[in-house]
């Protein structure tokens, strides 16, 4: 009967890949995550990818989160990045209390054009405002050795914004 809820009921929270395996954050052996989605109501909302746990087990660091483009530009939708953000605080409030701050080192963005980087970055930045995130900064990387220029959207997310 569970493979049959399972198989039928819509995906809404944190799931690794495309399958129907949940994420549990509070494992205790595990000081990294990686690679894992957030749905809601079986749309991939976004994307997460190197998240480490420090082992007091009070910081997590994100190093890397992106909405899906199809959620962006199929679907035309607009809050990803804070509804998948806001959820994702909700869960580590809830598996893992100890968790007192959030930090953001997003550097991938996935193209060599200088400018359009440079726009994610900022609007990464953006949302970390909108967030209530605080020591925001977006730093310089430079050009890297394929030719593509690299900018670090930084932030810390403590969990009385949450």
């Amino acid at each position: 009967m569970s493979i049959f809820k399972n198989y039928f009921s819509k995906k809404n929270g944190f799931y690794y890949g495309k399958s129907y395996d949940k994420v549990i954050f509070s494992e205790p052996r595990k000081y990294c995550i990686d690679n894992f989605c957030f749905y809601q109501n079986d749309i991939r909302v976004s994307y997460f990818e190197d998240i480490l746990i420090d082992e007091e087990r009070t910081i997590i660091t994100l190093n890397h989160f992106a909405v899906d483009t199809k959620y962006l530009f199929e679907l035309n939708k607009r809050d990803g990045g804070f509804l998948s953000l806001k959820e994702f605080a909700k869960e580590i409030k809830k598996q893992l209390p100890s968790v007192n701050q959030i930090q953001f080192n997003l550097f991938k963005n996935g193209t060599s054009d200088k400018i359009c980087n440079f726009c994610l970055s900022k609007k990464r930045c953006d949302l970390f405002r909108r967030i209530g995130a605080t020591d925001i900064k977006l730093e310089n990387k430079g050009q890297w050795g394929d030719g593509s220029f690299h900018y670090l959207a930084v932030a810390t997310w403590p969990k009385s914004s949450w």
